[in-house]
């Protein structure tokens, strides 16, 4: 078990949002929870940083992360989380919706998959 008394608010940190979640939520950051239907306690999280542009700058959304407990992957949570974000942006910012981003690690091959499989391609690697 990783973080299994952990409780909502401290869950940011652990998604690298060191700020209040107010400022958060000003900022244009998006965060989704999943919980366990058996004990109510959060088990996963998806955010999302959007980013709408400007004038040289298309409006996208950048997925910060996304962190299931051990022992609930593979059970379909970070597919719903992801597909939660998704009809959300889909309504409420379809050009944020239309580029969705995400950086992974070379080395997270397990992640690499599972992105591709939700349909991500392979933009641009960094040096």
């Amino acid at each position: 078990d990783t973080y299994p008394d952990i409780e909502v608010e401290q869950w940011f940190g652990l998604l690298g949002i060191n700020e209040s979640i107010f400022d958060a939520l000003d900022r244009g950051v998006l965060i989704f929870h999943a919980k366990a239907e058996d004990t109510g306690r959060v088990v996963g999280f998806i955010s999302c940083t959007c980013e709408f542009g400007d004038e040289h700058v298309k409006p996208y959304g950048c997925i910060s992360n996304i962190c299931v407990l051990n022992q609930y992957r593979s059970h379909g949570v970070g597919k719903l989380l992801f597909h939660e974000l998704l009809d959300h942006l889909a309504e409420a910012a379809p050009s944020v919706a239309a580029d969705l981003r995400i950086s992974v690690a070379e080395r997270n091959a397990r992640a690499r998959s599972w992105y591709e499989r939700l349909g991500f391609v392979q933009v641009c690697e960094w040096e």
